[in-house]
């Protein structure tokens, strides 16, 4: 707007012109006198409106380029376009549910928007953001041009309302001088509306809900043992709601090679708590899914799970060196025997083949090269379970591989102390519930090893420890699997633990943990892997629901690959397989409904409009309320204005010299 200073340069140029002359009086030219009268007053009004003209030019062409808009309503029919209309569709998981007539809140929201577009003249732009499973623009152009392609499909996931905020805001950034429209077309289930208020633009709310539908939605799957041995039972729980119209509920356990299981609810509404057993008896990786009848909103009726079965678990134990001949008592694997009795033992000097293994015992660390020590440690951050004795009159202080469990970022071994001191319970969080001060006060250590815990370190991971605190039973979570250090030898040098009966409950019941839980996720959620670098060359795919399978390319990071899958919007199980050196594995992940999508919560208009109170109420049947717009804009007046001030402006200067032509005439004779 400062170049309306330009509006002042034809006044100051005819203020500097206009100069005051001295007037000399002639009696042969005093006739002229009486023409210059009969002429100056029209003179000087064109000059005036010559003036005017240039000034109002001026001013209408900075006009014409700062491009001014009205924010009132009343006034906001002159704006000029094209407006920018941003459309927030929410395709999320709910809105596939049936409202009327057999059709779908999607579906009636997908002929709300075209209608929309169909309101808006051929000046608008039309922005569509999909809200579900991340925020993306679907279409941008002229409303026009909008047709089936820019209509999103139905996903699984909730809505991305900061994505979609977020490109809206550049939406309209992208256009600092036109005026902002945001239209939202959702069921707003759990939908933060308030976010919305950031945007400085007007707001028009399309609210679609379901009157008078029942819905079911199974929770996840929770399974006693995810690891069993052929013949062993597992146990099945979960939670199924019930929202809307009550109705009978009937579920279905579903297991490969087995019958289906059946179990039918009286109506109601809350959750249900179910619970299913299911036998094994040959081994396998059988998946388990559980499913409810179709209604209203299909696509959260199936939880699934994963149970592997082994043909017998199998124990590792690393010796670190050969073991002399022994027999009875005086054998170092004595209690170890008599503990696990019933698995089938590997007695090995050095990690070689780990995987498939229940359970690692290492009885020397020390002794582990380093090769070895990364061997045990990778086995660890794959779902390994992995349990590490530290015998004080065996283990050598000064060896530089005793602490190779650093790699995993829990404890560090310190220096060794020569004193006795009781074991005490601290935390009741132990798989099994083992922890109880009854058992452990009775345990007694001559030496012991201080241990220094690590920058990820979880005081709820020490399960029992001395008197100065110093973890005696140690036992965390590393990555995918679960490492537990034992204070103590396997043997009776140094403590008194192996012939404590909760020795061989605690080791048997550590062979029965299943460190590797299946993951789950939310659909629309990013699935990341981590794998050394030394499977790059490696082949990598997701095999999704309905054996879709999607190659997938590693990124490399440091001393890791990571391996990002996206695709994620439909429920079910899934099923991560990787080829390397040869040898292929697997690793299950189930990825959920989002329980947002399922509660069936829709807030009433009233509730809405508090939340956001600027927004104006849309209608469906409509579709667009920015109607009865002239036909012209603000602009384009500015711009017919300047037109007509150009041609007012060339015909005054033409009409001004015409008439100061005519202030000299001939001269009279005689």
């Amino acid at each position: 707007m400062l170049g309306l200073l330009v509006a002042g340069i034809p006044l100051l140029v005819h203020l500097l012109r206009h100069r005051r002359v001295k007037q000399v009086r002639f009696s042969t030219l005093d006739f002229l006198k009486l023409l210059h009268k009969k002429h100056s007053l029209r003179i000087r009004v064109s000059q005036l409106l010559l003036l005017l003209a240039r000034i109002a030019l001026a001013s209408g062409l900075t006009l014409l380029f700062a491009q001014p808009f009205f924010t009132s309503q009343s006034l906001q029919f002159l704006n000029g376009g094209p407006r920018q209309v941003v459309a927030l569709f929410d395709n999320s998981g709910s809105m596939g549910l049936k409202a009327r007539e057999g059709r779908t809140m999607q579906q009636a929201a997908v002929d709300a928007l075209r209608s929309l577009a169909a309101g808006l003249s051929p000046r608008e732009a039309l922005t569509v953001i999909a809200l579900s499973p991340r925020a993306r623009v679907t279409f941008r152009g002229r409303p026009e041009d909008f047709g089936a392609d820019g209509v999103p499909a139905p996903s699984a996931a909730a809505v991305d309302v900061e994505g979609g905020e977020r490109l809206a805001r550049a939406a309209f950034e992208e256009r600092p001088g036109s005026e902002r429209q945001l239209a939202v077309l959702s069921d707003f289930v759990r939908f933060p509306v308030g976010q919305l208020a950031r945007l400085d633009c007007e707001v028009l709310l399309f609210p679609f809900r379901a009157d008078n539908v029942g819905n079911r939605a199974a929770g996840p799957i929770t399974v006693d043992a995810d690891k069993l041995v052929a013949g062993e039972a597992a146990t099945f729980r979960l939670s199924v709601g019930r929202y809307g119209v009550p109705s009978q509920t009937r579920l279905t356990l579903s297991v490969a090679d087995k019958p289906a299981d059946t179990r039918f609810f009286p109506a109601g509404l809350g959750p249900a708590q179910v619970v299913f057993t299911a036998r094994f008896e040959k081994p396998g990786v059988f998946p388990v899914s559980v499913s409810a009848e179709p209604d209203a909103l299909p696509g959260d009726d199936r939880a699934h799970t994963v149970v592997e079965v082994l043909a017998q678990r199998r124990v590792a134990i690393v010796t670190g060196r050969a073991l002399p001949p022994a027999e009875g008592a005086r054998d170092p694997l004595f209690f170890l025997r008599r503990a696990f009795a019933g698995a089938s033992l590997d007695v090995t000097e050095a990690p070689e083949k780990l995987e498939g293994t229940s359970l690692v015992v290492l009885l020397r660390p020390d002794l582990l090269s380093t090769s070895q020590g990364r061997a045990v440690a990778e086995h660890v951050r794959r779902g390994g379970n992995v349990l590490t004795f530290l015998p004080p009159d065996e283990l050598d202080s000064g060896a530089s591989n005793r602490n190779w469990f650093e790699a995993l970022g829990l404890l560090r071994v310190g220096r060794k102390v020569e004193a006795a001191a009781p074991w005490r319970a601290t935390s009741a969080r132990a798989p099994g519930g083992l922890v109880e001060s009854r058992y452990w006060e009775a345990i007694a250590s001559s030496a012991r090893f201080l241990l220094e815990p690590a920058a990820s370190f979880r005081r709820e991971c020490v399960l029992v420890a001395f008197d100065d605190g110093t973890p005696a039973l140690y036992s965390g979570a590393c990555d995918r699997g679960w490492c537990t250090v034992i204070n103590a030898g396997a043997t009776l040098e140094g403590a008194d633990l192996p012939l404590h009966p909760i020795f061989h409950i605690f080791l048997s019941r550590l062979l029965t943990w299943s460190p590797e839980r299946l993951a789950t996720y939310t659909a629309g959620d990013e699935v990341s892997f981590n794998l050394p670098v030394e499977e790059f060359g490696g082949q990598f795919q997701i095999v999704a629901p309905g054996n879709k399978v999607h190659a997938l390319t590693p990124e490399r990071r440091g001393k890791q690959l990571v391996v990002n899958f996206a695709e994620t919007a439909e429920p079910g199980l899934y099923r991560f397989e990787r080829v390397s050196a040869g040898q292929r594995s697997s690793q299950w992940f189930v990825v959920r409904w989002p329980e947002s999508e399922s509660t069936l919560e829709f807030p009433t208009v009233p509730e809405l409009m508090r939340q956001l109170p600027r927004a104006r109420l849309g209608s469906s049947a409509s579709g667009a309320v920015w109607t009865g717009r002239l036909p012209f804009s603000v602009q384009d007046l500015l711009l017919s204005f300047v037109v007509l001030l150009i041609l007012a402006e060339t015909w005054l200067v033409f009409d001004l010299e015409r008439q100061i032509s005519r202030d000299l005439p001939e001269m009279p004779h005689g």
